[in-house]
């Protein structure tokens, strides 16, 4: 069957392949950890990146390189999430960033806070942390980043409008210092 759209305009050659691989992936995400599906990582169009292989699931390593090359962790960690921050170590570089819905409250949700900040300590881990809540259920601040090995101004911008999640979706423009 041809990659075509409902006019028999013929689309992206890769696009077929790409959405079915992304699809059989959102399959194997672990009951109780997402019903809705994991994590993605948009990389723009001209920048190389290299998916690296990871199985915890809604956790996606990618490698960009550019100026200064790097690792981009994306990752939802809900409650019930089957595996623990070590195990996110053996994918750390020396210049990485995670981004993520890390449902874990900083400055409020004490001993499960100072869990991630201690692993994040151990790891040499900044935290880069949004002005404003990123839950649209709650005054929580629980969607950030964690960055090692590289001088960023990490601002974020929530958008949250015609979205139907439980989060206002966080963007962030990377811009060397």
């Amino acid at each position: 069957m041809q990659n075509c759209d409902r006019k028999g305009r013929t689309l992206d050659a890769d696009l077929k392949v790409k959405l079915e691989r992304y699809l059989i992936q959102m399959k194997k995400t672990k009951e109780g950890e997402n019903k809705h599906g994991g994590i993605v990582v948009l990389v723009k169009e001209g920048i190389i990146s290299t998916r690296i292989r990871c199985d915890l699931p809604n956790v996606c390593v990618v490698d960009i390189k550019g100026e200064e090359d790097f690792r981009l962790l994306g990752v939802y960690a809900p409650n019930s999430k089957s595996w623990s921050w070590d195990d996110l170590s053996l994918f750390l570089s020396n210049k990485c960033i995670i981004y993520g819905d890390f449902n874990v409250e900083i400055m409020q949700d004490g001993q499960i806070a100072e869990s991630l900040l201690k692993w994040a300590d151990n790891h040499y881990l900044a935290p880069i942390i949004p002005s404003s809540t990123t839950s649209l259920r709650s005054n929580r601040v629980i969607d950030y980043a964690l960055v090692r090995g590289l001088n960023i101004d990490g601002s974020f911008h929530q958008k949250s409008p015609g979205h139907s999640g439980d989060q206002a979706r966080i963007l962030s423009k990377l811009q060397p210092l």
